[in-house]
């Protein structure tokens, strides 16, 4: 399960480069600035979602130092 965590952030982290490759070439102003603050909306949510498997983490190594 944790595998497929990792695989999809990995893949979101692709998704996003080609989105900020592509955002530039569009040159008509109100669709370029609607494409940037999705980009910066999908930033953050793999902020967030990159710091919740890193908390995952943590609890992780918690519970196998406990044993």
């Amino acid at each position: 399960r944790f595998d497929r965590c990792i695989a999809a952030g990995m893949e979101y982290e692709q998704r996003n480069e080609r989105i900020i490759k592509k955002s530039p070439s569009t040159n008509s102003g109100e669709h370029s600035s609607s494409s940037s603050n999705n980009d910066s909306i999908l930033l953050r949510i793999g902020i967030i979602y990159s710091a919740s498997i890193d908390e995952r983490r943590r609890r992780e190594l918690k519970l196998f130092q406990r044993l």
